[in-house]
């Protein structure tokens, strides 16, 4: 079972299926810095994309624009600009600051985190990271998730697929699209998730120290760097 891009969820034999945790239908929504350069950065990747007529849709324009909007940056190097992403040091140049869930409805925040103690990539790429999470957040009809994350390096189309696993087995497979990332940025990700029915939700009791969340992140298909979170539910 996955959920499409467009946030349908279904079984391996194509049919349409609800979700058994907080599932059912999921959307994305991206919020960067609000400045001209960054709006003409999109503009000028949807025309690149769509093949939309530009007086300015050439790749050196776009990267002009990289280049000015990183100046002063001490931390960026003229290698990240290139088209090609380092694979290797990728994770070094990434972090998840914190993660929020609120309920989608009432807008009331349930739990927050913050990773920013995770100083070494290993404890956030590398070693199972443990998070205490209400269970109440199982009542909610809609949650809304935000995600708060830096990037040294430009990720031309951004994307994650966050595997659930319940005692070792994979269960859920969810996937949520950002898109372009700006060298040296900050970026807030909010993914909305609509739950199943209650009475076709596991228990809390039963999932809690038993699921476990491993998300993997892309840039297109290019595989960057893999985080795991066991959840215990209190």
């Amino acid at each position: 079972e996955v959920i499409r891009d467009n946030g349908t969820k279904v079984s391996s034999n194509g049919e349409a299926k609800k979700q058994r945790i907080l599932t059912g239908e999921s959307k994305s929504n991206n919020s960067r810095r609000n400045n001209s350069d960054e709006k003409q950065i999109d503009s000028l990747r949807e025309a690149q994309y769509l093949d939309i007529d530009s007086d300015s849709k050439n790749s050196s324009d776009i990267e002009e624009i990289e280049n000015k909007y990183a100046v002063g940056m001490t931390t960026i190097t003229d290698d990240d600009f290139t088209p090609e992403i380092d694979i290797q040091n990728f994770s070094r140049g990434f972090r998840i600051n914190s993660m929020n869930m609120k309920d989608g409805l009432s807008g009331r925040q349930i739990w927050s985190t913050s990773w920013e103690s995770l100083i070494d990539t290993k404890d956030m790429f590398g070693d199972e990271i443990r998070e205490n999470i209400p269970m109440e957040i199982l009542d909610c009809r809609i949650v809304s998730r935000e995600v708060i994350f830096t990037s040294a390096m430009k990720v031309n189309d951004f994307r994650l697929v966050q595997k659930i696993f319940f005692n070792g087995q994979c269960i859920e497979e969810w996937r949520f699209h950002f898109g372009f990332v700006i060298p040296g940025s900050t970026n807030s990700w909010q993914q909305t998730i609509e739950a199943a029915p209650k009475n076709q939700m596991i228990p809390a009791a039963v999932l809690s120290g038993n699921l476990v969340f491993e998300t993997s992140f892309f840039d297109n298909e290019t595989f960057l760097c893999k985080n795991t979170v066991r959840i215990f539910y209190v």
